[in-house]
């Protein structure tokens, strides 16, 4: 019970609030089509979620710490497993079917890769950050999960471990000689593929179209760098783009959305569950979610500040780092912001690995909250409490 009511209310509130939202935006986005009721099962996976939550929040999250090795190598083994037995969904082999329940390894290893990130930081106790000692293993320890989900392949996921890997390399205390060198790196190879697209365009299709079949991808660049060139191929983004502007100030109201019932979106219920919110809700409603995320990451930066733990921070900064970078990259390429990838809006999209996931992040973020005030009879060290 002491530890009950350790929990962060203004997190919780949040969480139920998103549940609330999503269920609404879902029942909306499938209302009327063969796929309708799932917002009956989005309010299933929540309550698992929340349950996941609790669950977690409960555990001292230095346990999940000391078992990072070992949950790290059953997260690269599920990786492994989903490409020789895993099934295939629109064009990725990613996931595990169980009945009438899938399960997405790739989702689960974002939360792995915050715990082993975490783990392996907590080592320097907060000193600054060596390039061939810690630079190279931690980027080591995202390439094996990064190259085995590009490979399925999923390139949404894959992006969001380099984000998790920059903001615990950011906290983690990088040298700024190094960011500097890496961002000079970036910049560079960034501005030479710009220019050498064009040439780069039909070989680099070519390569991803045999070995990854996804040559399409190449299409997402070119619709990026060059908006007007390619129409065939933009249809998806220019339809939400469309419907989010429509939405205007108040949007349409519940269940008028015109773009999405009469399924000018694709998978609307999932990956661009925000058309609903702006198309329907109109900008006061985007506002209000965006809101939402904010005092969301607000809330874990307050307890990452009062965490007297090295690693508790470092958990937090990685839960911090998935949930704002696909919220970014979600809004983001529905608003032609940055290359369209398959990545869901936190909390919101259906999804029930997706949102196991994110709960059992909010989980250890509570975790840390619950537990900041028992002895760590070490201050940061790696040494078992």
């Amino acid at each position: 019970m002491r530890k009950l009511k350790r929990l962060d209310a203004a997190i919780v509130a949040l969480l139920a609030a998103m549940a609330a939202f999503s269920t609404a935006l879902i029942y909306s986005a499938v209302y009327g089509t063969p796929n309708e009721g799932l917002h009956v099962r989005n309010l299933i996976h929540y309550a698992a979620g929340f349950s996941l939550f609790l669950a977690v929040a409960m555990l001292d999250y230095r346990r999940l710490l000391r078992a990072a090795p070992y949950l790290y190598a059953a997260g690269v083994l599920l990786l492994l497993l989903v490409l020789r037995f895993g099934t295939e969904i629109n064009g990725s082999r990613g996931w595990f079917r169980f009945g009438g329940f899938s399960f997405q390894p790739a989702e689960a290893a974002k939360f792995v890769l915050v715990i082993a990130l975490s783990a392996f930081l907590g080592r320097r106790r907060g000193e600054p950050l060596r390039f061939w000692r810690d630079w190279v293993p931690l980027g080591a320890l995202v390439a094996v999960p990064f190259t085995l989900t590009i490979v399925q392949p999923d390139l949404g996921n894959a992006v969001i471990y380099l984000f998790i890997l920059v903001a615990m390399l950011w906290v983690g205390q990088a040298k700024y000689t190094h960011v500097a060198a890496a961002l000079v790196v970036v910049a560079v190879v960034a501005a030479l593929f710009v220019v050498s697209f064009e040439d780069l365009r039909e070989p680099l299709r070519a390569l991803l179209e045999r070995w990854l079949h996804k040559g399409h991808w190449v299409d997402r660049i070119d619709m990026f760098l060059n908006p007007e060139a390619g129409r065939a191929d933009v249809y998806h983004v220019e339809k939400a783009y469309i419907a989010i502007g429509s939405g205007r100030w108040i949007g349409d109201g519940f269940l008028q959305g015109n773009s999405v019932h009469k399924r000018f979106i694709p998978y609307v219920y999932s990956d661009s569950i925000v058309v609903v919110a702006g198309e329907e809700f109109g900008f006061v409603g985007m506002s209000v979610l965006l809101l939402a995320y904010f005092l969301l990451i607000y809330r874990m930066i307050l307890i990452a500040i009062q965490c007297r733990d090295f690693r508790g921070a470092y958990l937090i900064s990685g839960t911090i780092a998935l949930v704002a970078s696909q919220v970014f990259l979600n809004v983001g390429m529905h608003l032609k912001l940055v290359p369209f990838t398959g990545i869901t809006l936190p909390l919101i999209s259906y999804g029930g690995s997706s949102l196991l996931v994110l709960m059992a992040g909010f989980g250890v973020v509570a975790s840390v909250r619950v537990h900041q005030e028992e002895p760590l009879l070490y201050a940061v060290g790696d040494k078992a409490s």
